[in-house]
């Protein structure tokens, strides 16, 4: 619950419970106690939270907007140390 009042209204919606096979945008969201597995997930800006307890079981992940810039980066960097 830290993560929503800290986000400053970016992260406004919580989300419980088990999905499979669905695509999940993760923006906004604060997930708690959630499992996916096999799902879609896309991340855009990296407002978003999650408790310790989640699981991400074979899912696929989608970084658009400006995460994925910021994956573009940590790659090139990783890639030339």
């Amino acid at each position: 619950m830290k993560a929503i009042l800290e986000s400053h209204g970016q992260v406004n919606q919580i989300v419980r419970g088990d999905y499979e096979g669905e695509s999940f945008d993760l923006e906004g969201k604060y997930l708690a106690g959630v499992t996916m597995k096999d799902c879609k997930i896309k991340v855009r800006s990296g407002n978003f939270g999650m408790t310790n307890d989640c699981r991400i079981v074979d899912c696929g992940i989608q970084f658009v907007d400006s995460a994925h810039r910021v994956k573009t980066l940590v790659s090139m960097i990783i890639a030339n140390t």
